[in-house]
């Protein structure tokens, strides 16, 4: 059910139909671990085991828009906070919103550009 969505109500109906029984209560204790493993999973946790202390939340835009301006919030190298990345480097940044959908579920998290005045920044992944 969780992987595929499939309903447990139907599964219950092909189990009868073959004289089998659901395990009811060992599914409401798996879907209640998997509910608890889910959502410690959903808070934010960047690449390479860097962790962040910020307030506020980043605003998702990409149901309504795929451009909009932004702040950069926070910029990171190496796990470090800097003021600026140089060409060629790879750096972790934080946006005060966004229209890039992040990583969920297993679904893998949008890339793409960031632009500004003469920069150019490739987005690889979203999380």
């Amino acid at each position: 059910y969780d992987t595929y969505g499939f309903p447990t109500d139907l599964t219950a109906d092909i189990a009868r139909e073959r004289s089998l029984k659901l395990d009811m209560d060992g599914y409401d204790a798996c879907m209640a671990q998997q509910r608890q493993s889910s959502k410690a999973a959903s808070g934010f946790k960047a690449s390479a085991g860097i962790s962040l202390d910020l307030k506020g939340e980043t605003e998702f835009t990409g149901y309504g828009e795929l451009y909009n301006d932004c702040t950069v919030v926070a910029l990171l190298k190496e796990g470090a906070s800097v003021d600026s990345l140089a060409e060629g480097d790879q750096g972790l940044v934080v946006l005060d919103k966004t229209p890039f959908y992040g990583e969920s579920g297993g679904q893998a998290g949008d890339s793409g550009l960031l632009t500004a005045q003469n920069l150019r920044f490739d987005v690889l992944d979203t999380q």
